[in-house]
């Protein structure tokens, strides 16, 4: 499994890093570990369904509703 650190993420995504760590904070649909410098690494999967939302999300639909559906049905 690669893992991303936030930075790179915001890259690969076009995401600001503070969008993600909202994202991850109050919707809780993101689950990155953390290294033992404390840095968080995303996954893959992660970094997916980042991609997921950010074009749901622009095609004008509502994260919160996005995030009621959960990480699971979002990721199938």
């Amino acid at each position: 499994m690669n893992t991303h650190r936030i930075h790179r993420v915001a890259k690969i995504t076009g995401l600001s890093k503070d969008v993600i760590r909202v994202w991850e904070r109050r919707f809780n649909l993101l689950k990155p570990i953390r290294g033992a410098n404390r840095y968080r690494q995303y996954s893959d999967e992660d970094v997916a369904l980042l991609r997921y939302l950010k074009d749901q999300v622009a095609g004008g639909g509502s994260i919160g509703e996005l995030a009621r559906m959960g990480r699971e049905e979002l990721l199938t």
